[in-house]
């Protein structure tokens, strides 16, 4: 079998990712001649190494995405005739991380139980509707991200002529329209046949379910069809969408599954994922949070392994804590500590315990800590005496908080550190911030800096290794203040990434208090009666509607779109009447469907009726100031587009 193999790329002048290179290298084992086209243009160093791997590179404008790379490989590089040279062509775009199973299983499987096919790929979609309100559906399409041609159709004219009337798409709904949902739509049209390698029956269960499979049931996808690709997309999805399909929790079970139970290296996809997200993204998707346990591990002490504590004392409450735990200290350990001040001095002068720790009377004398010789050093900042407690209680629970998470006792310490042992691209973890009495707004409240660091700034364990950038022998201010914006992204530089860990108590409190909070800011949102329940649609609901329906039992909704059918939803189920859509005169027609519909000016509002405006932001002004010039007061917002949250509506729509 003689195989011609396009795999297309955009390095997006960062360089070709290795999760590509792994791809090529299994690709070019089952291919006969292979190209790699890259949109954009590739480095030096990879051509070099593109050139080592005996690839063929062929470079092209960032244009057309796949399909337009697809094309102009086929036409100028490779040419027609020089494609009635092969048996079978393999399309691969740079969107999945694979193989994680043998191609040779997928390829033996397809030509042994779907030898008649003329072209296939590994996923499919099923027709669905557009939309949760709209009938219109998008019609069956294979997903090409992994395509097969075979030699009836690779040599018929039929499938130049395709790529020769494919109009090369200028954005990515143009790419959808174009090339994915007219590509099997094409040839079968012209009596060719099609398939693929995972059944979508198992996936697709009804004509409404508008997500792709292959985005949102990926560990369904690998681990019960054995699916030898999963799309990087599915590690990246926003938090509204995820959570109307799951919990959560795919993605990580997925990458744990494909670390366990697969050959594929997963460190490529920590590479990706950590050069691709933020730390703050990427905790969320990964949900990269640590209980730790305070009793002893089965596993055993991590022998060998040298850590370093530093701790700097500013306040007597700090400082009292401190000595608690100054003779709980671990084999391999060598601790260190800076008191402010003679008062703080003084405490510690006196203690039995303090001979433990090695004492450090100025900033000159860091020079001695060389943190770069440790395996792991925990830093741990008293930042109590910035503060202003209002409750001297408060304060010692601050104080609780940062000792149990980070040093309770040395067998939690052991703990902590197999953790870092067992997950290797670790390089940072940290207490969460604290939530209670001050701290509140600053811990949720919007900064800057957001996207790239959630760590606290006061108490970080961290793999020496991440943060080599940062040792320069000693540990000095600079170091340590301020570590919350700077920290992180040195982690990230090195190819780590950032955890929060929890003590299991703390675990336990936090997630209790969490879910107070959240149903406590939820019932202010929406009111004392929720829409839907999904999460989407609570953030994104006007709070003044519930407060309007209990002032005007009957409700016209402007607008028979999405956003009017979210509305009539919240009505619904909340049983508060509906008397009917408005639109704007002249739109009557265009707005058939079980509910009545009335032009604007065929309704006049009873003293108990009243209208909700649920159009898109665009629409808006226009409609409210229809409303107005008729004198029509009484109207509200569906969604409260002043809250700035056009685009998490966007998202749920």
């Amino acid at each position: 079998m003689e195989r011609l193999c396009i795999l297309q790329v955009y390095p997006q002048g960062r360089g070709i990712e290795a999760y590509l290179y792994y791809l090529a290298e299994k690709l070019q084992e089952i291919s006969a001649f292979m190209v790699v086209a890259a949109n954009g243009g590739v480095k030096d160093c990879d051509r070099q190494r593109l050139k080592e791997m005996h690839l063929n590179l062929y470079e092209r404008p960032d244009a057309g995405f796949d399909c337009g790379a697809f094309k102009d490989t086929l036409e100028r590089y490779i040419t027609w005739e020089g494609v009635q040279e092969y048996d079978e062509l393999i399309l691969v775009n740079d969107s999945c991380y694979g193989p994680l199973f043998p191609l040779d299983e997928m390829f033996h499987k397809m030509d042994k139980e779907k030898a008649s096919l003329d072209f296939w790929t590994i996923t499919e979609q099923q027709p669905f509707k557009k939309g949760p309100y709209c009938e219109e559906k998008i019609p069956y399409h294979i997903q090409p991200y992994f395509a097969v041609i075979r030699k009836k159709l690779l040599h018929s004219p039929d499938f130049s002529d395709f790529w020769k009337g494919l109009t090369v798409p200028e954005n990515y709904w143009e790419a959808v329209e174009n090339y994915e949902l007219k590509f099997a739509a094409f040839f079968a049209a012209r009596g060719y046949t099609c398939g693929a390698y995972v059944d979508s029956a198992r996936f697709c269960k009804s004509d409404t379910e508008w997500f792709a499979y292959v985005m949102f049931d990926i560990f369904r996808l690998i681990s019960e069809c054995r699916c030898p690709f999963v799309k990087r997309k599915a590690f990246k999805y926003i938090q509204e969408t995820i959570y109307k399909l799951n919990a959560g929790e795919t993605v990580r079970k997925t990458l744990d599954y494909i670390q366990t139970h697969t050959a594929y290296p997963a460190e490529l996809i920590w590479e990706d994922l950590i050069h691709d997200l933020p730390p703050k993204a990427l905790h969320l998707a990964l949900h990269l949070d640590y209980m730790v346990p305070s009793h002893d591990r089965t596993e055993g002490h991590q022998d060998g392994l040298k850590r370093k504590l530093f701790v700097y004392v500013r306040d007597i409450d700090f400082a009292e804590a401190c000595l608690k735990r100054i003779n709980t200290l671990p084999p391999n350990t060598d601790a260190y500590m800076y008191a402010e001040g003679p008062a703080i001095k003084k405490i510690f002068n006196g203690s039995t315990h303090a001979k433990l720790w090695n004492r450090i009377d100025s900033w000159e004398q860091t020079e001695e800590i060389h943190a770069g010789e440790s395996d792991y050093l925990c830093l741990i900042i008293d930042d109590t005496a910035t503060k202003k407690f209002f409750y001297h209680a408060a304060k010692l629970s601050y104080i609780e908080s940062v000792w149990e998470n980070m040093w309770l006792d040395p067998s939690y310490v052991e703990n902590v550190v197999f953790i870092f042992e067992k997950e290797k691209k670790l390089g940072l973890l940290t207490p969460p911030e604290p939530y209670f009495s001050i701290f509140f707004t600053s811990c949720f409240a919007s900064k800057p800096s957001s996207d790239e660091t959630f760590t606290t700034n006061h108490a970080f364990w961290i793999r020496t290794a991440a943060i080599r950038e940062r040792l320069s022998g000693r540990i000095e201010k600079e170091w340590l203040f301020p570590l919350a914006d700077t920290l992180s992204k040195a982690v990230r530089r090195s190819g780590f990434y950032s955890g929060i860990l929890m003590e299991e108590h703390w675990t336990s409190v936090f997630t209790a208090n969490y879910r107070y909070m959240l149903e406590g800011l939820t019932k202010h949102i929406a009111g004392d009666v929720l829409c839907n329940g999904e999460y989407a649609e609570i953030i994104s609901v006007n709070p003044e509607i519930y407060h309007f329906c209990h002032v005007y039992k009957k409700i016209y909704i402007y607008g028979a779109g999405k956003f009017g059918h979210h509305c009539l939803n919240y009505l619904s189920q909340n049983e508060i009447e509906f008397k009917g859509f408005v639109v704007s005169d002249g739109q009557k027609e265009k707005n058939h469907g079980i509910q009545p519909v009335y032009g604007l000016s065929e309704i006049a509002l009873g003293p108990d009726e009243g209208i909700i405006v649920g159009v898109g932001k665009e629409y808006l002004a226009e409609v409210e100031n229809e409303l107005k010039k008729r004198k029509i007061s009484r109207f509200v917002r569906c969604v409260d587009w002043d809250a700035q949250i056009e685009e998490k509506a966007k998202n749920y729509t």
